[in-house]
């Protein structure tokens, strides 16, 4: 087994010296695995960076797999220096075994003072293809979280040995490997270009907050079934940040990396709604309830230079995690939405849409595209864009088959050269607590709205795919009723996964589009029903009984009552209670969102914010001196 050799001086910062290549070892284990190979030795010295070394590398092992040996990479050489930012020393380049294979780009910049040069090779399969940034991604992550020492075989892929890697070095690396791949607008064609080629979207929405994690893989299924080549998905800033200044939770039912990673498995890119504001019938439209608190904040989806302080907080720490997922990094997702609806809410306050804009362009890049959407009205459209933005429309289905060409001549008129997009073309609606739907739209009138959108060369996403569930308090309203748990909104998958009817109807449509490279592919049979055990029902005494007895909390104040956001309390009931000594009216100027009000423990009135106070003739009793009547309000 023979040892590799020092490598020479360094070089300067724009070239990376190479590293000896190890002796890979014939030797057989009883177990068929090799043995490692001596390690290969860093290069010495650098430019300009006084006291620089290279680092020896760690130790190139070999792997056995099902059918032998596999290739691998290299050792991970560091490069240190104490040079300035411009003279640092470099990191030298990890050998490869087999160097035959496709090349592979050199370690990080050691030297950017006092730097770690970090860069790995490229991973290669057992046929000596070059494996994706994202797939690298994860296997460097995957073996960082199992800890790996000595030999160690993750799906017949090399391994390396490595301590840390940047969140930069990977993107570096991923555009070097990626230099192709890309997405942007033609304005002279009017189009889109996918990795330069023209492109158009069938997207649908889905909201991976309103459905089990266990469940993602099955309706991301569904969703590819009926042809489509891209889904829409929304970010709720207040579910993954609940509490004030907490740490955002991408995990279990909220990791929307791997939600757009499963859904690039199955051959969907991915359009990114980033808000802060996304709407969807949830929660606060997802600006998160402690936002109340921070009294500097004087108006919402601003330039309030507050508001866009907690805006940008969110965003610093969310988009560089979405950066390596961007298609010109290999990645599926195409492009941003900023906002939504935003000229629905006349404040037409353009700085702000230009801060959001700057501040996505920091971490997505300046040739990101952004877009927003908006009723297919100019006064709406004018309003919630800016130069820089994409305005895009919603569609609603329309027996009128001209309908399409107007809305689209509102949205040409400012697109700039941008292509005909329809972000939201809307299939059904949702349902409030207390009334009735029906779904406005016939599958005929849909499928009439498409055609013609299709054929004006647009883009179009289905608002929704797949709705799913509300689940806890995380359901919206829309004065004074809030919507139900089921989000089902009439869409081609419903709230179970089961098949629509208007589902087959647009998987007809694309199966018949020339040239379309998304074919539908199988329908998934129906959610098999269950019979579950009897539930057993407790009946509570009243509905006071059961507010108190799930809450341990309580606040005394001798004036006015607290708020919500006094007590910290961002969701669920308020329960209030106090002692009257004199007769007189009730009367509650101002709450939200219900009240119930009970005397001495009846049942007085319910009322709803849609009422502007609590005024009944039934809250005004006799009272006997010096007894005490007990009112409370449960809010």
């Amino acid at each position: 087994m023979g040892c590799g050799g020092s490598g020479p001086q360094g070089p300067p910062p724009d070239d990376s010296i190479k590293g000896s290549v190890g002796t890979k070892s014939e030797e057989k284990q009883p177990d068929g695995n090799q043995t490692n190979g001596q390690q290969g030795q860093g290069g010495q010295g650098g430019y300009s960076g006084p006291s620089g070394y290279g680092e020896n590398g760690p130790n190139m092992n070999s792997y056995n797999s099902n059918n032998g040996p596999m290739p691998f990479n290299g050792g991970n050489m560091n490069g240190n220096g104490n040079g300035n930012v411009d003279d640092g020393i470099k990191g030298s380049i990890g050998g490869a075994v087999e160097p035959t294979r496709a090349p592979y780009p050199p370690n990080g910049y050691g030297g950017y003072g006092n730097g770690n040069g970090n860069r790995p090779g490229v991973l290669f399969d057992d046929k000596g293809v070059m494996q994706s940034a994202l797939e690298y991604v994860d296997t460097v992550f995957h073996l960082a979280a199992v800890g790996m020492t000595g030999q160690y075989a993750h799906n017949r892929k090399a391994c390396m040995d490595i301590n840390a890697i940047g969140t930069m070095n990977l993107l570096d690396w991923s555009k070097q490997i990626h230099a192709d791949s890309s997405f942007k607008i033609d304005t002279t064609n009017h189009q889109f270009l996918l990795d330069d080629q023209p492109f158009r979207y069938l997207a649908g929405e889905i909201h991976y907050f309103r459905i089990p994690a266990t469940k993602w893989e099955d309706r991301l299924k569904r969703v590819r079934s009926m042809g489509l080549n891209a889904i829409t998905v929304p970010v709720p800033w207040n579910l993954h940040q609940i509490e004030y200044e907490s740490i955002p939770d991408f995990t279990g039912n909220l990791d929307l990396f791997k939600f757009i990673q499963m859904a690039q498995d199955n051959g969907l890119y991915t359009l990114i709604r980033l808000g802060p504001y996304i709407a969807d019938e949830w929660e606060n439209g997802g600006l998160p309830w402690w936002l109340i608190k921070n009294t500097h904040i004087t108006k919402y989806r601003s330039s309030n230079l507050a508001f866009i302080a907690e805006v940008s907080q969110w965003w610093n720490y969310l988009l560089p995690k979405l950066a390596p997922l961007m298609r010109k990094n290999g990645g599926p997702i195409l492009m941003a939405q900023i906002e939504h609806y935003y000229g629905s809410t006349g404040i037409c306050d353009q700085d702000y849409l230009l801060q959001l804009a700057n501040l996505a362009k920091k971490y997505l890049g300046n040739d990101v595209v952004l877009y927003s959407v908006d009723m297919p009205m100019m006064p709406f459209l004018q309003c919630g864009r800016v130069p820089g933005i994409l305005p895009t429309i919603e569609m609603s289905p329309n027996s009128d088959t001209s309908a399409a060409n107007g809305w689209f001549q509102q949205q040409q008129a400012l697109a700039a050269g941008g292509p005909r997009v329809g972000s939201q073309f809307l299939l059904g609606v949702y349902k409030l607590w207390g009334t009735s739907v029906n779904d406005p739209f016939t599958e005929d009138v849909i499928m009439k709205t498409l055609q013609a959108g299709w054929a004006l060369n647009a883009s179009m996403s289905f608002h929704l795919a797949h709705g799913g569930t509300n689940f806890a308090f995380w359901n919206g309203n829309n004065a004074p009723y809030p919507v139900t748990t089921s989000y089902d909104c009439f869409a081609p998958i419903s709230e179970s996964g089961d098949t629509a009817t208007i589902l087959l109807a647009i998987r007809n449509f694309i199966n018949n589009i020339p040239g379309w490279p998304n074919r539908p592919t199988s329908v998934l049979a129906n959610t098999p029903r269950n019979i579950y055990s009897d539930v057993e029902m407790k009946p509570t005494d009243t509905l006071i009984d059961f507010v108190v007895s799930i809450s341990t909390k309580c606040w005394l104040t001798e004036s006015l009552p607290l708020t919500a956001e006094d007590m910290n309390q961002g969701y669920g009931f308020l329960y209030y209670q106090t002692n009257i000594t004199c007769c007189g009216r009730l009367n509650i100027s101002k709450y939200a969102d219900d009240a119930y009000v009970y005397l001495n423990g009846n049942f007085v009135v319910h009322t709803t914010l849609d009422l502007a106070s609590i005024q009944s003739d039934n809250v005004e009793p006799v009272l006997v001196a010096g007894s005490s009547t007990i009112v409370t309000l449960l809010r």
